[in-house]
């Protein structure tokens, strides 16, 4: 593979794979509940695919293909024996490793060449602590695990590794009394997020006398937790490529969305700002403990050399290479220290990098823990071709290829298809951003594949107005839930039915037709051959339709006519529970929120074009016990999905937030 220098800049929005760290703990997690998981946004990399892989071999139904799949355990696993083969992934072996000691599984575990170079014993031993038995051939691949009872035990873990740390507390859940477990330094905390959003039985205690944080995990007591549905945000190892090649191409304004930041995993944001990149965190919202949001990154004027160690090198270190290359480009000598880890990951990382940093004639010095590299900024290098080697290593070659991309000489990386265990899709939505990736067809147009958008929010917050303009630019079909809730109420009113009496409600809502038709002037809403466009949008009716909307049996006939209604994609639909209730499928969701009071004032402008004469103290009384009412029902209440931007229309006009939401559909369009 040779990797061309830009001639254009990178500028666009980009939605990145699920992470992958969580993806596997997502996908293990869920072969120990009770029920089926939901897991939406998985990471599609070959690395989580061999840990799904791994599942089915024990009995496990993994269904589906891609970012969604569902999960379902069996009643009982495969006792083995079993031969598990984690193809190139570390993370799948080591926590296989305690999920077979805790559940008594005869089981070996294999890897390809790279991954039965890498040390094993490390996991081995924490896990012997608790009884397991666990063999290693010479500390490495193939990994034995005979079934034995385990015990509790207080384990003080000598590897600062997130890896470790999860097979432990795996085995933990099925010994015989409690464990306490303490690390060395804080690593990655997903296993620890997850565990206690969704109901398993972990907890995170304060410091013991030596200022060390203890994690405690109990047995299962007979009953496990229940399936669940979780979303999986965008990986921020992916990000950090993005981000040093954003940085260093001129003119590039890029924006990651989705992205997961988990302040155990954004480290190498505070070193690349250390540094001068001009990277913007925003927070967009949180899924099963993990926050997320965007990264946007713009040029830097230029990069200076800095120093990582310490704790900022384990917070940092599946980063660190793509941070070397940002520091061959910088101004000054940069260090890096602590992070003898970099040699026991695919490769040994610290020879990859210098291997490509000596290919780019960058002078640099390898030492035991890591490495200084003095830098020459890209105007100021002489252009000739490097020929580098990937070393069976996906971040060796994503690494290298954001040094060809950045120039000026082009990259030739032998063993490039490596990347795909993590982002293998990577260099063509760099040619995508910057416009070099050929112009679609028509014909390509076409075919793009649409996707489904959800618009939730209370009463007010401008979710009309918004998803038409929005429908309207992308050319999707405008599925008005609310006017189909608002039609029931109407003809609740008419017929004299009591709306608060769900059985006497339901009929209508079972016979009920509501369709959109395009007419001159907008989108009209026909109710049984009637159109009743503005008669649904009377106060009285507003408020009935908050009232019909709680009856469970009219949700579920309502249900129905919305997924038909939105077909197979290409609809934008807007309620208060499209997100969580009627489609938690949909690749795009937004919630929008305004404050109450400026929502009573549209309001009243609302009623004003219509010569209705309201008061505003009564309006925004109003809006407030609807939101009360909304929020607190039983049935689908009113709140954010986990995966929905959230967007206030406060002081946000509506060109600003249509265009927001249309960037963001149009980088998750297929």
């Amino acid at each position: 593979m040779i990797v061309a220098p830009l001639s254009r800049p990178i500028v666009g929005v980009i939605a990145l794979p699920g992470d992958k760290s969580i993806s596997h703990r997502a996908l293990l997690f869920a072969a120990l509940c009770e029920g089926p998981s939901d897991i939406r946004h998985l990471g599609s990399g070959a690395d989580n695919k061999a840990t799904q892989h791994c599942l089915r071999k024990l009995g496990v139904h993994v269904d589906g293909e891609g970012a969604h799949v569902t999960v379902t355990p069996p009643k009982e696993l495969r006792k083995g024996p079993v031969e598990l083969d984690c193809a190139n992934s570390g993370t799948s072996m080591r926590l296989l490793t305690g999920l077979c000691a805790g559940l008594g599984v005869q089981a070996t575990l294999i890897g390809d060449e790279s991954l039965s170079k890498r040390p094993m014993r490390r996991v081995a031993k924490p896990l012997a602590e608790l009884g397991a038995e666990i063999a290693t051939t010479d500390g490495h691949a193939p990994v034995t695990v005979t079934p034995k009872p385990l015990k509790g035990a207080t384990v003080r873990l000598e590897t600062t590794s997130a890896q470790v740390k999860s097979a432990v507390v795996l085995a933990a859940l099925f010994a015989e009394e409690a464990t306490r477990l303490y690390e060395p330094e804080l690593t990655r905390d997903h296993t620890e997020r997850l565990m206690a959003a969704l109901g398993f039985p972990l907890a995170v205690e304060g410091e013991d006398q030596d200022g060390k944080t203890a994690i405690v995990v109990r047995p299962f007591s007979g009953v496990r937790p229940k399936g669940f549905a979780v979303w999986v945000p965008g990986d921020p190892s992916s990000a950090a490529f993005w981000a040093v090649l954003a940085s260093l191409v001129p003119g590039s304004d890029v924006t990651l969305i989705d992205v997961s930041l988990n302040p155990t995993r954004t480290g190498f944001v505070n070193v690349l700002r250390r540094m001068g990149a001009q990277i913007e965190v925003t927070e967009r919202g949180a899924s099963a403990g993990e926050p997320w949001g965007d990264l946007r990154i713009r040029a830097a004027e230029k990069l200076e050399a800095t120093t990582v160690g310490g704790h900022e090198a384990h917070m940092a270190i599946d980063e660190l290479p793509i941070v070397m290359i940002a520091m061959a480009f910088a101004e000054g000598r940069s260090e890096i220290t602590d992070a003898g880890d970099l040699r026991n990951k695919e490769s040994d990382r610290i020879q990859a990098m210098a291997a490509v940093l000596k290919a780019l004639k960058i002078d640099h010095e390898v030492r035991p823990d890591g490495i200084a590299i003095t830098g020459v900024p890209r105007d100021k290098r002489a252009p000739a071709q490097a020929n580098v080697e990937a070393e069976l290593d996906h971040r060796i070659a994503l690494s290298a290829a954001v040094a060809g991309l950045i120039g000026p000489a082009p990259m030739s990386i032998a063993g490039f298809e490596a990347a795909g265990v993590s982002y293998g899709a990577f260099l063509q939505e760099v040619k995508t951003l910057t416009g070099e990736a050929r112009p679609p067809s028509d014909a390509a147009l076409a075919r793009r594949k649409p996707i489904t958008v959800a618009i939730d929010g209370p009463a007010g917050a401008g979710k009309s107005t918004v998803s038409k303009r929005l429908a309207e630019r992308l050319g999707y079909t405008l599925v008005d839930t609310g006017a189909i809730y608002r039609s029931v109420a109407l003809l609740t009113l008419r017929a004299g039915v009591d709306p608060n009496n769900a059985e006497a409600v339901a009929p209508i809502a079972r016979s009920v037709d509501v369709r959109f038709e395009q007419k001159q002037g907008g989108q009209s809403v026909m109710c049984n051959g009637e159109d009743v466009t503005d008669a649904i949008r009377t106060p009285e009716v507003s408020r009935l339709a908050s009232v019909v909307s709680t009856h469970r049996p009219v949700r579920a006939a309502l249900l129905d006519i919305q997924r038909k209604l939105a077909g197979v994609g290409g609809a934008v639909l807007e309620g208060r529970d499209i997100g969580t209730v009627v489609f938690p499928e949909a690749e795009a969701k937004f919630f929008l929120d305004a404050a109450p009071e400026e929502r009573a004032r549209r309001r009243m402008d609302e009623l004003a074009a219509k010569n209705q004469a309201a008061d505003f103290e009564t309006v925004l009384h109003e809006i407030r016990e609807r939101d009360a009412r909304d929020s607190a029902r039983d049935v689908a209440p009113l709140k954010p999905a986990a995966d929905a931007v959230l967007l206030d229309s406060t002081k946000l006009d509506v060109p600003a937030v249509v265009s927001e939401m249309e960037r963001r559909v149009r980088a998750k369009e297929k």
